[in-house]
């Protein structure tokens, strides 16, 4: 039997969390002692980007962990919040959640020194620009995993399942659901079905927001010339 890594890292915003990443985390579950999922975008409020709350997106997580089968590792779930300016503070939040989570498990685990947990490995999908966050720990190693296809055909993309799920076209919902559906693990899509019933109010002003920025678009589709989407801030002392 192949040894284990002590320690997994595995962080992402899971908004919401699909097949694609229950292919990666399953795999650092299978092959490692504790898996640490860190929950990006944490404490932010709602948005078409990032609709759910990191308690949610914890128990989305929690709720397929619990129908898996076999011997798995730990699993610890916490928040991280984005610092979109200051990569470095970010991944000094990284490095200092990890450590934390390493020493609370061996002690609760009854080991004496959490030093002993030294081999520390960070994984993912290196997909894009987007995943830059897993060359940014050398001290870790790489234990990357190959981008899941459902079928071996369609990307799974939580842009996808979010511009789905918010979307008032009751044609392309129609067209575009079963596929959306598919690529998302049981536990996510009852979920998602209790959110829309559950958080009506939330649920309906981000169908909203998201008719408004596809009619605002509409209207500069016509442009002469491309426009770029962008709004930016000025803090003047």
């Amino acid at each position: 039997m192949a040894r284990k890594t002590d320690v997994t890292v595995y962080i992402g915003r899971f908004n919401p969390f699909h097949k694609g990443h229950a292919h990666v985390l399953k795999q650092a579950l299978e092959t490692s002692k504790l898996v640490i999922v860190l929950v990006g975008s944490s404490g932010q409020a709602r948005s078409l980007k990032n609709p759910f709350t990191f308690e949610e997106r914890k128990e989305m997580i929690e709720k397929w962990h619990i129908g898996i089968d076999g011997d798995h590792a730990a699993l610890r779930i916490l928040p991280i919040r984005d610092y979109p300016y200051n990569d470095a503070l970010w991944i000094r939040q990284v490095q200092s959640a990890v450590k934390k989570t390493i020493t609370k498990f061996a002690v609760a685990d009854g080991i004496a020194n959490s030093k002993l947990l030294t081999d520390i490995a960070i994984t993912g999908s290196d997909r894009d620009e987007s995943t830059w966050y897993l060359n940014a720990f050398p001290q870790w190693k790489q234990a990357l995993v190959e981008v899941y296809r459902e079928d071996n055909t369609l990307n799974v993309s939580a842009t996808d399942v979010r511009d789905w799920l918010f979307s008032d076209n009751s044609m392309a919902n129609a067209t575009r659901g079963p596929a959306i559906q598919a690529t998302l693990p049981d536990s996510t899509r009852r979920f998602l079905g209790n959110f829309v019933s559950e958080h009506r109010v939330a649920y309906e002003a981000l169908v909203e927001e998201r008719r408004f920025v596809e009619h605002y678009k509409k209207i500069w589709s016509v442009a002469p010339y491309p426009v770029t989407f962008t709004t930016v801030d000025a803090v003047v002392v």
